[in-house]
């Protein structure tokens, strides 16, 4: 199961296993009264989107250039 971090307006968060977002919004909602600013992953927090970027295309330019230097073969 997923767990989702719940941002509220007065800055504090909440983690929550759930299904989905919309789920996990209704148990925050019951859990703690205020508002809710964001609804995320959690596990979106581990290796952020650019990192991720970087790593890929780092990994295709090293493929290219072991490819055109003929080192596999």
């Amino acid at each position: 199961m997923p767990t989702f971090r719940i941002h509220f307006a007065d800055g504090t968060k909440v983690h929550v296993d759930a299904e989905s977002a919309a789920e996990a919004r209704k148990i925050a909602e019951r859990r703690r009264i205020g508002i809710i600013t964001k609804v995320k992953l959690a596990s979106d927090l581990q290796f952020p989107s650019t990192t991720l970027a970087f790593a890929v295309s780092l990994m295709f330019g090293l493929t290219f250039c072991a490819c055109w230097m003929g080192i596999p073969a």
